[in-house]
Parts: C-alpha cells; structure tokens; sequence
C-alpha cells in the first residue's frame, strides 16, 4: 500500500532530518529514562519476574 505525501507537502509540511529525529529521541531517552532501566528491551527485574513466571508455568506441566 502506498500513499501520497502531496497533499501534505503542498499545505506546506517538511520533513524532519534524520539526524535530528535520532538526536532527539537519544535526548529523550536520556531525559526520561530511570536508573536500572534497560537502554532496549526489558529491564533486568522485568526479565526476572517473568523468568520465575515462566519456571512457575513449568512446574506445573506434566512431564
């Protein structure tokens, strides 16, 4: 599927500089991100919690 970005562009949009939207998501992570968080993926006590959910699920299967 495609759409066209004329119409946008002719009510007067620009596009944002590629560079400029990683700089600003880089400074936005920095600016909201917590001690312990994971800079990707789950942070390390989510990882655990689900790890011991998962081991819980486990034990309860017949082998």
């Amino acid at each position: 599927m495609q759409i066209s970005s004329e119409k946008a562009i002719s009510s007067g949009f620009e596009f944002t500089p590629v560079e400029l939207t990683i700089d600003d998501t880089i400074s936005w992570i920095e600016e909201t991100r917590k001690p312990g968080d994971a800079l990707s993926g789950l942070a390390r006590s989510k990882e655990l919690e689900l790890i011991e959910k998962l081991k819980g699920m486990n034990a309860n299967k017949p082998t």
